[in-house]
């Protein structure tokens, strides 16, 4: 009876044991599966970052980049006739300004050139005078259109491409920008006469005669896969030198 009683006893424990082990792999498995879905979560979440900071940092240059051509733009009133099909000589422009301007077309544009690339006049094949007015108003209104701050026409598309210093990949960048002139101000101990400046060469002229405000918009976006976008504004003050 002993040794029958024992070997009933061994039999059950020998099933317990097995319970055991097959609860044991199933918690495993259970870990095992959490940790590979928290680590695709992870790696979405961090190619998410990347791509937001790169429609960022695309808004960013597009917006910081433009002054240069607004100020350009503002001094010679137009545009040069080879690089971006304008009514200024290009000798008028020093080359870094020319070789910031990849052309005009048609807008929306989403050219593939490096640089600024001008959107054009409705009907015309010249770029947009910005110091002129706003396309959003038909260039006529002094206050701000019913477009402004949120719908604004965009006026030309930038793109540029580097890589980072001890880094071998390729940061891609593409944006679109609005400028749309704000509101004219006289500067400091200037006459009235001087606000009219802005509307021609040789008309009033004096440095610091008054003051062009833009509001400059950047839309970002990533270069690959159009999955993120970033928006950047900020107010520029361009002083009419002409």
């Amino acid at each position: 009876m002993t040794g029958s009683f024992s070997r009933t006893g061994l039999r059950a424990q020998g099933g317990y044991a097995l319970v055991t082990a097959i609860l044991f792999l199933v918690l495993l498995t259970l870990v095992a599966l959490t940790t590979v879905k928290n680590s695709g979560l992870e790696a979405k979440m961090g190619t998410n970052s990347a791509l937001h900071t790169e429609a960022f940092e695309s808004s960013e240059a597009g917006r910081h980049t433009i002054d240069t051509l607004i100020d350009a733009h503002v001094y010679t009133r137009g545009w040069p006739k080879t690089a971006a099909g304008g009514t200024v000589d290009d000798s008028q422009f020093d080359n870094y300004t020319k070789a910031l301007i990849a052309g005009a077309a048609a807008c929306p544009t989403t050219s593939t050139s490096p640089g600024y690339t001008l959107c054009e006049d409705s009907g015309s094949n010249t770029p947009r005078n910005w110091y002129n007015g706003n396309s959003e108003c038909n260039y006529g209104a002094t206050t701000p259109c019913n477009k402004f701050p949120g719908n604004l026409d965009q006026d030309a598309s930038y793109v540029s491409s580097f890589t980072p210093g001890g880094s071998s990949s390729t940061l891609n960048l593409t944006a679109t920008v609005s400028v749309y002139r704000v509101f004219i101000t006289l500067a400091a101990g200037e006459g009235a006469q001087m606000a009219a400046g802005y509307q021609g060469l040789g008309r009033a002229a004096a440095a610091g005669g008054s003051n062009l405000y833009f509001l400059i918009n950047g839309h970002g976006k990533d270069y690959s896969n159009y999955q993120e976008a970033a928006d950047t504004s900020a107010l520029y003050r361009e002083v009419i030198k002409n």
